[in-house]
């Protein structure tokens, strides 16, 4: 007799939730950032061996927010929702670094964001375009799909794929007690024969009665 019982999806639930462009277009901007900053730093490095110690200072934060950023980016790409806020702090962070530079050194902005933006040597145009793809990558990682997507699919991962026993099954009946011993509890009886002398064979008196 068989045992009716629901049916069971095994695997993860079919289809995805939405905010999966938003999560991608956030991930692959961060990725784009992280190596357009540090292009910019190895770069500038390379051709500016000679710098003031406010301008190591910089360089050393520049890299710190670039490895925030990765470290978001990988994050989100693996569906964990804190990736996002790590993207989103590492971009502005450096965003304002970098913007902030005329000011620490008292050059003149308007010349400084035309040489970033003219892409004249390697160092201005990464930091010409981590600029804008670093504003992308910080407004697609704040949007509230990319935190929502990269949450809802980490907890269909994390969810059980359903093998084994379906439920439905009722509980297996215990042993009965056998005759002869109490019942213990929580344990079936074994079905040992009762201790005492062999029965008599019949035609022979009992003993003593010879």
């Amino acid at each position: 007799m068989g045992y009716p019982y629901p049916p069971q999806q095994y695997g993860p639930p079919q289809g995805r939730p939405p905010g999966a462009a938003t999560h991608t277009v956030a991930g692959i901007a961060a990725v784009a950032f992280v190596l357009l900053a540090a292009g910019g730093v190895v770069s500038a490095i390379a051709d500016l061996p000679v710098m003031p110690g406010s301008g190591i200072a910089l360089w050393f934060v520049e890299l710190i927010c670039t490895g925030a950023a990765l470290a978001g980016a990988i994050m989100l790409l693996t569906y964990r929702a804190a990736g996002a806020f790590l993207i989103m702090g590492g971009a502005a962070v450096w965003e304002i670094v970098v913007l902030l530079k005329p000011a620490i050194y008292d050059f003149p902005y308007g010349i400084y964001l035309e040489g970033i933006f003219s892409g004249r040597g390697p160092w201005n145009a990464c930091y010409g375009f981590g600029l804008i793809v670093g504003v992308v990558a910080a407004i697609f990682a704040v949007l509230p799909g990319s935190a929502a997507y990269a949450k809802a699919m980490y907890a269909m991962k994390r969810r059980p794929m359903g093998y084994g026993q379906p439920p439905g099954y009722p509980q297996q009946p215990g042993y009965p007690p056998q005759p002869g011993y109490p019942q213990q509890p929580g344990y079936p009886q074994q079905g040992y024969p009762q201790q005492g002398p062999p029965p008599q064979q019949g035609g022979y008196p009992p003993p003593g009665q010879w």
